[in-house]
C-alpha cells in the first residue's frame, strides 16, 4: 500500500513540475509578440552590463522598448513601398541625362567624375 502511495504522490509531484511555465506571451503588438523569455534576457545583460544599480522599474521600461520596436516593424511593413528594378533603371537614366545636360553631354561628365557611366 505504501508503495502505491508512494508512486502516486511521485506522479503528482512530477506532473506538477512539468505544467511549470517554461515563456508567456507578455505583449501583442499587430501580429507580433512579446515574450517574457526576452524581456527577462534584455534585464540580465542590462544587469549584468551596469551592476546593481537598476532603476525600479527597469523591466516595465524594457517591456516598453520591446513593444515600440514591434510597434515599429509593424508600421514599416505597412508604409513599404515596392520598387520594380525598372523604376530604378529609368530614374537613373533621367539623372544621367540631366547631369550630362549640366555638364555639356555625357563624355564630359565622365571626364569629371572620372568614371564611365556604363
Amino acid at each position: 500500500m505504501r508503495f502505491i502511495l508512494a508512486i502516486s504522490f511521485s506522479f503528482i509531484l512530477c506532473s506538477a513540475a512539468a505544467q511549470k511555465v517554461v515563456d508567456k506571451v507578455v505583449a501583442v503588438v499587430g501580429d507580433k509578440i512579446v515574450l517574457l523569455s526576452d524581456v527577462e534576457a534584455q534585464y540580465l545583460q542590462y544587469v549584468e552590463q551596469y551592476g546593481a544599480n537598476t532603476p525600479a522599474n527597469l523591466r516595465c521600461e524594457l517591456l516598453d522598448q520591446a513593444m515600440t520596436q514591434k510597434l515599429m516593424l509593424a508600421q514599416s511593413i505597412i508604409d513599404s513601398v515596392e520598387v520594380s528594378d525598372d523604376d530604378v533603371e529609368n530614374e537613373l537614366d533621367k539623372r544621367v541625362r540631366y547631369f550630362s545636360n549640366i555638364t555639356g553631354g555625357i563624355s564630359k561628365l565622365e571626364e569629371y567624375y572620372g568614371k564611365s557611366i556604363v
